[in-house]
């Protein structure tokens, strides 16, 4: 799968240092995250993803030259073979591509009235409904949410009505029965581990969402800390809720514990500072309208607030110097006029 977007994406290219296999290693900008071909299957259509760096030949390719009416393309090739067509994951969300722009741009009511009119053009369609669940989570209207999903599971218990359900049951602080909903949905898994660590994350940002947070965020710290399919999914969850964590304190002028819950989320964040999340992992923008596409800079700025906040000035100015010094222009420009405001 190719992700358009709408700035360049850098990757750093490096001769192999695998003994035995030609080719090159190819790395996230800046990173230490190699693309990397999963479990090195050798079959065709194994998935490729973004891996710590290891001394294995299934993160060392070659290019194959192909030439199309004078046109010469060079397509990656893995020392362990296995590209032909990839697929990036096994996607948990069956929505169309009109209807997963309105839930990222946050236009519930479109998505809304596309669902219920799938819904009116088949009244068995389990799907849309559960679609429609998240729609009402997303709107806050917990008792629809909850209507939806349950009659998506009555038409047919599937993957997604399960996730519908179990977080419809966290905003309505049923955080038992959430649970035993959110178990099941593991029982769809088909063994994908990505999909897996997937619900993990999904069922640990539900159960935050009913106030669960020292329960979720152990959850997170302790898939960040194993060796999981997908580190920097692990990491992205982990800085959002750090975000959300700061900003509770903040509220409640609990100046130290911000700058504490900030700084891990922007420790967090440097591991994926250069990585687009925002098209890697739309599912958490589509179940909970996060914006992923800010996450480094807001939880950065929201640092520097609380370093002001907390009176370490020396700090909360290094900070936004680094910022500025790390931005492009058009960043430079936002955080310029942001520091002013919040003087």
């Amino acid at each position: 799968m190719v992700v358009a977007v709408p700035s360049p994406f850098k990757w750093d290219v490096k001769d192999s240092d695998v003994q035995g296999a030609k080719g090159i290693r190819i790395l996230a900008h800046g990173t230490k995250f190699s693309l990397d071909l999963d479990r090195g299957n050798s079959a065709n259509y194994t998935k490729v993803r973004l891996w710590d760096s290891v001394c294995k030949a299934n993160q060392i390719w070659a290019l194959t030259e192909r030439v199309f009416e004078d046109q010469h393309t060079y397509s990656p090739r893995n020392d362990q073979g296995g590209t032909e067509d990839q697929d990036v994951d096994l996607k948990i969300l069956s929505i169309t591509t009109t209807m997963r722009e309105a839930f990222i741009m946050g236009d519930l009511s479109t998505a809304e009235k596309l669902l219920t009119q799938e819904i009116e053009a088949d009244a068995r369609n389990h799907i849309s409904y559960a679609n429609r669940s998240l729609v009402m989570a997303r709107k806050v209207d917990w008792d629809r949410a909850l209507q939806n999903a349950v009659k998506s599971l009555s038409i047919q218990p599937s993957l997604i009505g399960y996730i519908a359900k179990g977080n419809a049951l966290c905003g309505k602080q049923n955080v038992r029965d959430a649970r035993t909903a959110l178990d099941l949905t593991f029982t769809f898994a088909n063994g994908d581990q990505r999909t897996t660590l997937l619900l993990f994350l999904i069922k640990a940002i539900a159960l935050f969402n009913a106030n669960e947070h020292e329960e979720a965020m152990m959850r997170v710290k302790e898939l960040v800390a194993g060796h999981s399919v997908d580190p920097v999914a692990c990491l992205v969850v982990e800085a959002y809720l750090q975000v959300q964590l700061g900003i509770f304190a903040l509220d409640g002028k609990f100046y130290n514990e911000a700058v504490e819950a900030f700084t891990a989320a922007v420790k967090a964040g440097n591991s994926f500072a250069d990585l687009p999340i925002h098209t890697m992992y739309e599912e958490f923008a589509v179940f909970f309208g996060w914006d992923l596409e800010s996450l480094w800079q807001s939880a950065n700025r929201q640092l520097c607030i609380a370093l002001f906040r907390a009176g370490k000035y020396g700090k909360g100015l290094e900070l936004y110097l680094s910022m500025m010094e790390a931005s492009d222009e058009a960043t430079k420009a936002s955080t310029r006029a942001w520091f002013a405001d919040f003087k």
